[in-house]
């Protein structure tokens, strides 16, 4: 099975060429998810420091156990060391679903810089986050940034949906 970058990095035919970038992280930059001019500027009328670009859910495995993915994209002046996010499971007709284990429907996914401005924190994955056959979807429910000087921002609510790349990437709901 291909790591998420190498998975990136072959569909976009960079294998080859790994050689003349400078660093493999430059490479990466190719499968970097693009953020657009508006979702930046809603980002930060919502004081915001990041673009949340792509969340996901992989189907349980055999043990019924779920990975996480979310994408992120430093839109601030300022760097910043952690990400938490906390995220909420849901079955494939939009409703909450708990983990099987624990009893929760949410989990804190703790994502580590740093991720300087402009950087891309695309390769927030977490493995078996949720144990749940049923489990079909995540949504974040919020977001706690640490930047390198120590202080924290909290997003949730409207300003986390202005954190959105595309608006209404954030749902679960399904027309029945």
């Amino acid at each position: 099975m291909l790591w998420k970058k190498e998975a990136c990095m072959a569909s976009k035919s960079v294998f080859g060429r790994v050689a003349a970038f400078a660093t493999l992280s430059a490479a990466l930059v190719a499968c970097a998810p693009a953020v657009t001019e508006s979702a930046t500027a809603r980002a930060l009328a919502a004081n915001s420091p990041l673009v949340i670009t792509r969340i996901s859910a992989s189907s349980p495995n055999s043990a019924g156990g779920i990975d996480v993915d979310v994408d992120a994209v430093n839109v601030s002046d300022r760097t910043i060391k952690y990400i938490r996010y906390t995220v909420e499971l849901y079955n494939a007709v939009g409703d909450v679903v708990a983990d099987e284990i624990t009893g929760s429907s949410t989990r804190r996914l703790l994502d580590t810089g740093p991720y300087r401005p402009g950087d891309s924190a695309a390769w927030g994955s977490w493995p078996t986050v949720f144990y749940n056959y049923a489990g079909r979807c995540v949504i974040v429910l919020s977001m706690s940034v640490t930047f390198a000087d120590d202080s924290t921002v909290t997003i949730q609510g409207a300003d986390l949906e202005a954190s959105m790349n595309s608006p209404g990437m954030n749902r679960c709901d399904v027309s029945l």
